[in-house]
């Protein structure tokens, strides 16, 4: 998920993790072992995405160029109203057991919130 402004780099972000999660044979065997990870999703628009959008699945294919592209492959939105209980909902439908934010400090509030809701 890629959250608040368009900022140079986030597609490399988006990028080097899907490289590192699915090529990186120590990692992706940690993953897949460890962790049963089958499916890596990408979460559009922030958090706002999580109500207003369908996750969709992501592979290196289509992420190996987008470093080259503007903008942001899953879109960004400042939107933080949506409630922790609701991303926590679709994270437990898609049985999804990671989430990873790239975001300014208010987004980082916001998994502080989804955080405590968890506790």
């Amino acid at each position: 998920m890629t959250c608040g402004d368009i900022i140079p780099g986030l597609n490399s972000v988006i990028r080097f993790a899907m490289r590192y999660f699915l090529i990186s044979r120590e990692l992706s065997n940690c993953l897949k072992y460890n962790y049963q990870v089958a499916n890596i999703y990408g979460v559009q628009y922030g958090f706002r995405g999580f109500k207003d959008y369908p996750l969709i699945k992501i592979n290196s294919d289509e992420v190996r160029k987008i470093h080259h592209d503007g903008g942001s492959y899953l879109g960004v939105s400042s939107d933080h109203d949506v409630e922790p209980e609701l991303i926590l909902d679709v994270l437990k439908k898609n049985k999804i057991n990671q989430l990873y934010v790239v975001g300014d400090l208010k987004d980082h509030e916001m998994i502080y919130k989804i955080y405590k809701e968890i506790v």
